[in-house]
Order: structure tokens, then sequence, then C-alpha cells
């Protein structure tokens, strides 16, 4: 909530920042929450953005097969040494659940409170919340 992370900047800033490029060229805006729902269009919109070789080896369906075998949450919750520094056993894994909306089991009423205010206060005057309309209660 104090925008403080070891390693990197205040969530909400580095959205925006990003967010401002969504349209740009160079830019492939994404939400995890689109490839859960989605991931074999999303493996294809993401080859078409890297090139025609990429949407050439899509074709191939043991290399298409792979990449969503190894993209799964259960292939990428295997080796978290890939994704984390070395956790406590006591401390949750990394890459807990892969369920959208778990969070909210991890939080208390007000601190769901406090962030939706957060979110809405930072992301004012944009239409950032469109990315999880069904998420975010008005």
């Amino acid at each position: 909530m104090k925008g403080k992370l070891i390693g990197a900047s205040d969530y909400f800033e580095h959205l925006l920042s990003w967010y401002d490029h969504r349209q740009d060229d160079n830019v492939l805006f994404i939400t995890y929450e689109a490839i859960k729902a989605d991931t074999p269009n999303y493996i294809r919109e993401i080859a078409n953005f890297l090139g025609s070789s990429y949407v050439d080896k899509l074709n191939n369906a043991e290399i298409f097969n792979s990449i969503l075998k190894h993209t799964s949450f259960t292939s990428m919750s295997q080796d978290q040494s890939r994704w984390s520094s070395q956790r406590p056993k006591e401390m949750t894994p990394f890459i807990r659940k892969g369920e959208i909306g778990d969070w909210k089991n991890h939080f208390y009423e007000d601190q769901i409170a406090r962030l939706s205010d957060k979110f809405k206060n930072k992301t004012a005057g944009t239409d950032i919340a469109m990315l999880w309309a069904d998420l975010i209660p008005n």
C-alpha cells in the first residue's frame, strides 16, 4: 500500500507508465486474467507480436502443445526457483494457486476497501478499471 517493494517500484506507477504505451507497436499489453481465460489464443497473440517466424512455429501442433504444457500453472509452479529467490519453508510459495481473485481470501474487508480506494485514486482519469471490469466493484 505504501508503494515500497523490494526490487520494484510502486505497482500503480508501474501499471500507469506501461498503460500509457499499450498502443505502441513495440508493446504487448495483456493481463494475467486474459491469458488465464484463453491461453491458446494469447499464445497466438504473443507469437503474432514477436513475428512471423514464431507464428510459423505454432503451426506445428507438437510445438504449440509443448508451449501450452510448459506455460501451464502446474508446470510453472514446479520449479519455483525460476521465478523467485529461495524462500523460507514456512513462507507461502511465490506461485501459490494461479486462481484469479484468490487474493481476496488473504485480505480482511478493510484491506480490500483500502486497496480498492487506492486503485480508484491512482487510476482516476483512466479506463484501467475496464481491464478488470468483472473483478473490481464500481
